[in-house]
């Protein structure tokens, strides 16, 4: 799950694959809207999408992580996800917070694990279907 800010005059779409690749090196094609959470921090309204690794890519796998934007990005695997996703559920967020862990995911009111748990529904059904 990746953040950031849209630009005067620029498409919902248009930002988010400008932020992925700008933050992680990985260029995407489709963008789905799913949806959004207030923020009171600026007074802004988050969006949260859905995006798609562009295939036309050979390196898509490949992360390269702007340092200045973030400290760690990792590709994650959906059978990973579903245990940190239940303990994310069933733990308060002041203790995820505070975990030692070095991967933790936001509480369920969080868009960021709405966002986490739409990418397993989707890639738990692709794998049905194969």
């Amino acid at each position: 799950v990746l953040a950031g800010f849209m630009e005067h005059g620029e498409s919902v779409e248009d930002a988010v694959r400008r932020e992925v690749f700008e933050e992680s090196g990985v260029r995407v094609g489709r963008v789905e809207y799913d949806s959004s959470q207030p923020w009171p921090f600026p007074y802004s309204l988050m969006i949260g999408c859905v995006a798609y690794v562009d295939d036309h890519h050979a390196d898509a796998e490949q992360l390269v992580v702007d340092t200045t934007e973030l400290d760690d990005a990792q590709w994650i695997s959906a059978l990973s996800l579903q245990p940190l996703l239940d303990e994310a559920a069933s733990v308060p967020a002041a203790t995820l917070a505070a975990s030692q862990s070095p991967l933790w995911l936001p509480p369920p009111s969080a868009i960021a694990n709405r966002l986490l748990q739409r990418a397993l529904q989707l890639s738990l059904a692709a794998s049905t279907s194969s």
